[in-house]
């Protein structure tokens, strides 16, 4: 039987004639409440370095009336969830704009349903955050190797936060003679196969 479903019966007039049975007028009787079944897994995307879109549907057999969704979430490859959104009415979504989300970083997310009987909780949905800018670049180290070159050398950023490219190297000229000014500038571009990293 499923639970939380209306059922309609009819009740049978006292006595029957030789033609056949009359009824009653119908009733309605509603069985009580449940805990609810398994959500489905929410959909989650990625709308910012740090935004998370967390979107889910109700149990196909909510067995009462839902009062409420709790969203949890986790690092993937960790057993340490958080709990981020209590769900009361509106649309089944919520935006985490935690500052505890990293850019180009995976995570994973739960809903769990609940009624006046008890609660459920969905499998795991994972999604990555965008891309953001590099953060943490060490200066790079510079070697004379004869009178008209250099070796450059220089390690990643500490926080990539997405997948490098490209390096740019910028220089110029010092000029060792302070009355002679310039501002030349020259810059290169470096692919990161071909970047040399200490």
């Amino acid at each position: 039987m499923i639970m939380m479903t209306a059922h309609r019966s009819r009740k049978a007039k006292p006595g029957c004639v030789l033609s056949g049975c009359g009824a009653g007028p119908g009733v309605v009787a509603q069985t009580l409440e449940a805990p609810p079944g398994t959500p489905p897994p929410p959909q989650v995307t990625a709308v910012g370095p740090q935004e998370l879109e967390v979107r889910w549907s109700a149990p196909r057999h909510p067995n009462g009336l839902i009062t409420s969704y709790l969203v949890h979430r986790r690092p993937i490859g960790t057993e340490e969830e958080l709990l981020v959104f209590i769900w009361t009415n509106g649309p089944l979504e919520f935006i985490d704009a935690s500052h505890a989300l990293q850019p180009f970083s995976q995570y994973q997310y739960r809903v769990q349903a609940r009624n006046s009987k008890g609660s459920a909780e969905s499998q795991w949905a994972s999604a990555r955050t965008l891309e953001a800018e590099p953060r943490e670049m060490a200066s790079p180290t510079v070697v004379p190797t004869g009178a008209y070159s250099a070796r450059l050398t220089w390690t990643g950023p500490r926080q990539p936060n997405g997948l490098v490219s490209q390096y740019r190297v910028v220089y110029r000229k010092h000029q060792l003679d302070p009355t002679l000014n310039t501002s030349s500038v020259i810059a290169l571009t470096v692919e990161e196969a071909k970047s040399q990293r200490g």
